[in-house]
């Protein structure tokens, strides 16, 4: 009822899985909106969601695991995944261990790849394909209504995964534009305010994992790199790909690569995952650790340190949704969460299964 004056006979868009809605308000009904006695908050317009293994288990040691404990692979471990789309559950990978628990319109190539990190068991021949936990069991969702999915299976999982985010600063070549793209919610800032904040849904991420002691990976982002183009040089604004503009925004790593995480990669209960290079010798030598250029940095704005932990994020090769067979390479923290996140799934059989067993992990074991 405190809304509707303000709409003018225009039909809110409701944003799914949220208590959010979409308006469009002019300045004036804005600030008169915001003085509403029953208005507790008002947020920006999200940007889009972007989807954000041989040597994976190396760099995080899981091939030692294996070797001192042959059994540990993630036995009797439900997962959950969300992510862009529909996992291809007949690859010969993940047959017979991935139920898909919505119904999204399409199969999905980061999903499924990132589906072979956490449980691929190389069913397919390649064995540099072996994701971190073999026996593991995943229940997939598309990332559209994750708090609310989360909240209600929370208590059927032994944790989730999230190699997705909110498109943050500038993108090169968003809808295959060919140019950059400033996607700051205020378009004539010369930095994107997101960066180092926390939304709402880090609030429900930080809620569901303590409620229900559930360990939440979540990739960092692939900020640190995005240079953008100087002033005077066209880009585009937000989602359009056809206006172009020549106003002066700050590249994303204008404080030396600091400051490039946002929106719920922030959460404080969360264990947010950055991508390191390929490290497969063992010991690792001093010095050889090497984060990827694009792997977005801390702090936050109340003065945390993230990402919490680091995992490869180098070319990892995983199952594809073209075929039943077959795989691909490909870099980023939505790889390095997945691996991170089966290391888990690790863990978890280690506790249940191992010389204690019968120790459950939550998320502060995690």
């Amino acid at each position: 009822a405190t809304l509707a004056p303000y709409l003018r006979g225009a039909l809110p868009e409701f944003v799914a899985g949220t208590s959010r809605m979409n308006v469009a308000l002019s300045p004036a009904d804005l600030e008169a909106l915001a003085a509403e006695d029953a208005v507790f908050q008002i947020w920006p317009t999200l940007p889009p969601l972007q989807t954000d293994n041989e040597d994976s288990r190396k760099t995080s040691d899981v091939d030692l695991v294996v070797q001192a404990n042959p059994d540990v692979e993630g036995r009797g471990v439900r997962l959950g995944m969300w992510d862009g789309g529909e996992v291809r559950g007949t690859h010969h990978d993940l047959r017979g261990r991935v139920t898909q628990i919505d119904s999204p319109s399409t199969l999905n190539g980061p999903s499924t790849h990132v589906a072979g990190t956490l449980i691929s068991n190389a069913g397919a021949g390649n064995s540099f394909t072996l994701g971190m936990a073999p026996q593991a069991t995943l229940w997939a969702f598309d990332f559209y209504d994750d708090v609310g999915e989360m909240d209600i299976h929370a208590g059927d999982l032994d944790g989730t995964n999230h190699s997705y985010g909110y498109i943050t600063g500038w993108q090169f070549n968003y809808a295959s534009s060919g140019r950059w793209h400033w996607f700051a919610a205020d378009e004539g800032a010369t930095v994107d305010a997101a960066f180092g904040t926390s939304d709402d849904t880090a609030q429900d991420y930080d809620e569901i994992a303590v409620t229900h002691a559930l360990p939440i990976f979540k990739s960092a982002g692939n900020d640190r790199d995005d240079t953008g183009v100087a002033a005077g040089v066209e880009h585009c604004h937000g989602t359009d790909t056809t206006t172009p503009y020549t106003d002066l925004h700050q590249a994303d790593y204008h404080k030396g690569g600091y400051d490039t995480m946002s929106w719920f990669g922030t959460a404080k209960n969360i264990i947010t995952v950055g991508a390191v290079e390929d490290m497969t010798a063992d010991p690792i030598p001093p010095g050889f650790e090497t984060i990827m250029g694009f792997s977005s940095w801390g702090p936050t704005d109340d003065g945390r340190l993230k990402p919490d932990v680091v995992a490869n994020g180098e070319v990892l090769l995983s199952a594809t949704s073209s075929s039943d067979i077959g795989w691909t390479g490909s870099s980023g923290t939505s790889m390095s969460s997945p691996s991170a996140a089966g290391v888990l799934a690790l863990l978890v059989d280690r506790a249940r299964h191992g010389p204690r067993a019968g120790i459950s992990l939550g998320a502060a074991e995690a």
